[in-house]
């Protein structure tokens, strides 16, 4: 499309006399009147004044009138909430941006990962589901950007309906792929996905993204294996019935009629003839799909965590779940318990005999002290409660920390150092 290009507008210009006159300062810049000009304008017949030129009117009015239809936009776009500041995304953010922040914060705003305060975040849970809502849907975000909130609600003008009402829980399950299976209905084999995370992600929660390669229905012939609608005919074995009656003898006199699929069409009373150029009537292919796995902090190894119709696809029958089972990795300094957890601390023969205080830095970066007065044994075990694991759905409930402390003995004492220990605890000692 040629850019369009803006003439501007010249006004005509006026003829210029020759003869000069000068600014007028005062009555004394007039020129004396002769008695021949009052004769002259006398009998001169009075001459109509030239209409005055309309367009700057217009112009005015074309400018006014524009200017109130900017600042009524203006306002509606003003008005309400301001949908991008609530996910934390400029403007010109991207789907993918958007998608990121709304999976961000409709985690963390959750009202089951705020029993404490539950109403505030729900609150907040609804107001991030609305915003990712319009911001999502490219039709809806045209609306927002020229009209505001207010222009979704009424989608852009009389006679639309573009604020229809969403379910931010609906939303927040679909999003995450928590679906529910029809009762009854055959399914797919279930595909087990080993996903290794450390123990730092299981004490402080995390998401994944994990891309997955498995079998989908053919988008071409959708599932039908054939070229195209005209291509699927009636089984002549079966008439389209899907199943044969053959009729056999038991005795002479006696028979009986037996029923059984029919070997031509396998039972689905239809026939190809000629089949999906994509993919050779086998009727399914293979994509990647991309899911979003929420560790919850607390989750232990072996936990599973289900994703509904997600797994491979088949015209045959549903989909079946996609099921990651959580592994974690060695960690450096904690071994886990159930919610508790345990370490081994090292110290010298002096700090075993007389004590000593040191820290350690926990895994969301809190320190912990460790302190002991008095002689330590070997294989000493120390108790630190509120040190462990978060439980589960409690989110202010942790396990203990166990500290096992091995004393580190010299592997040779000298003659002198030797006299000194017997000084100080004697010869029996």
């Amino acid at each position: 499309m040629s850019a369009s290009v803006a003439t501007p507008s010249r006004r005509p210009t006026r003829t210029q006399h020759s003869t000069t006159c000068c600014k007028r300062v005062g009555p004394s810049c007039k020129p004396a009147r002769t008695m021949a000009d009052a004769r002259s304008r006398s009998t001169a017949p009075a001459r109509s004044r030239a209409p005055r030129p309309r367009s700057w009117r217009t112009l005015a009015l074309f400018v006014a009138v524009l200017a109130l239809l900017l600042l009524h936009l203006v306002s509606r776009v003003e008005a309400g909430e301001d949908y991008y500041k609530i996910l934390g995304v400029e403007r010109s953010a991207t789907k993918r941006q958007i998608k990121s922040a709304y999976k961000k914060l409709a985690i963390k705003y959750h009202p089951d990962k705020n029993p404490d305060n539950k109403a505030e975040a729900e609150d907040k849970f609804i107001k991030i589901s609305d915003a990712y809502s319009v911001l999502s849907d490219d039709e809806k975000r045209r609306l927002y950007d020229n009209y505001g909130e207010e222009g979704v609600k009424n989608g852009g003008g009389p006679g639309h309906h573009g604020g229809a009402h969403h379910d931010p829980f609906d939303m927040f399950n679909q999003f995450f792929h928590f679906q529910h299976a029809s009762p009854g209905e055959k399914r797919g084999p279930d595909m087990i996905v080993p996903l290794t995370v450390t123990l730092d992600e299981l004490y402080l929660g995390t998401q994944i993204d994990v891309d997955i390669s498995k079998q989908t229905i053919c988008p071409h012939c959708r599932g039908s294996g054939a070229r195209s609608a005209s291509d699927i005919g009636q089984c002549t074995g079966c008439a389209g019935r899907g199943v044969k009656l053959t009729r056999q003898m038991l005795a002479p006199g006696m028979f009986t009629t037996i029923q059984h699929v029919c070997d031509q069409c396998g039972g689905k009373g239809q026939v190809i003839k000629s089949a999906c150029p994509v993919c050779g009537g086998t009727k399914v292919g293979r994509a990647n799909s991309e899911l979003t796995v929420v560790v919850e902090r607390g989750m232990a190894a072996g936990h599973k965590i289900v994703f509904d119709r997600e797994g491979d696809a088949s015209p045959e029958y549903a989909a079946g779940n996609v099921v990651f089972e959580l592994e974690q990795a060695p960690h450096g300094l904690f071994e886990r318990d159930g919610v508790h957890l345990r370490m081994r601390a090292t110290i010298g023969l002096v700090d075993a005999l007389l004590g000593f205080e040191r820290t350690i830095t926990h895994m969301d970066g809190h320190v912990v002290k460790l302190k002991r007065t008095g002689v330590t044994q070997p294989g000493f075990i120390q108790v630190l409660d509120g040190e462990g694991m978060p439980i589960r759905d409690t989110p202010s409930a942790f396990g203990k920390l166990f500290v096992e402390y091995q004393v580190v003995f010299p592997a040779h004492l000298s003659e002198a150092e030797q006299q000194r220990i017997k000084a100080a605890f004697g010869q029996g000692a």
